[in-house]
């Protein structure tokens, strides 16, 4: 559904007589299955809303987020710089972007209102005020105010988990009846951290929360394992 959401909203950008160009970034390879689920999505959405009359060129680009590590700005230079090789040859009209280090890293530094490109974006656990431009010598544009952007945030539905485990404490009184603390076991990715992030500042009502390893506040503003 969320993939057919953005292939409706890619097309309707597309409607034109001329054709045009998507460029699909994905933050990680198709050794990922989530990432061959997205391709196989937007392939099947763009034929069924297309009726046969294919207006668009469509590039796909990996940057293999799973296999390079991304967690300095040193770490990730190399890869971004061949990844905006890759758009400005292309010269997209639209960019379709899935997961947070494609927005993080390439999409919001270097698309943010760039003339003749729209973004769609998926798969953000972050907050889409974190995505922004450069500053250098502009005001900062972050996704939530940019005129070229919109997209779908990846969210994990708090209220119903905390109905569900209401339900299932009426159901088995004996075992969960004591059942109030949900705990949210994270490896180190930025995904993980971002959903963490997300979690913590949540409603769970009369459920503790916590998180392991603890996030950490650091003095630049950065959160740490």
């Amino acid at each position: 559904m969320l993939v057919f959401l953005l292939v409706t909203v890619s097309l309707v950008l597309l409607n034109s007589a001329k054709q045009k160009r998507i460029f699909i970034l994905h933050s990680y390879n198709t050794d990922y299955a989530w990432t061959r689920g997205l391709n196989f999505g937007l392939e099947k959405g763009m034929r069924e809303l297309s009726h046969g009359r294919v207006n668009y060129d469509v590039r796909y680009y990996y940057m293999n987020a799973k296999n390079i590590p991304f967690e300095t700005d040193a770490d990730a230079r190399g890869p971004v710089k061949q990844a905006v090789q890759a758009i400005e040859m292309y010269q997209p009209d639209v960019i379709i972007a899935f997961d947070d280090i494609a927005q993080k890293f390439v999409v919001a530094p270097n698309y943010i209102n760039r003339p003749g490109v729209d973004i769609v974006f998926s798969g953000v656990n972050g907050d889409e005020t974190r995505y922004c431009n450069s500053t250098r010598g502009d005001e900062k544009v972050c996704y939530n105010t940019a005129v070229n952007v919109v997209g779908t945030l990846e969210r994990i539905p708090v209220a119903s988990v905390v109905d569900i485990i209401h339900f299932l404490r009426l159901e088995n009184p004996q075992t969960l009846a004591s059942a109030k603390h949900v705990h949210f076991l994270l490896d180190e990715s930025i995904t993980a951290t971002q959903d963490a992030l997300y979690l913590e500042n949540q409603d769970w009502q009369d459920m503790a929360f916590s998180v392991s390893p603890p996030l950490i506040p650091t003095k630049t503003g950065k959160t740490t394992f």
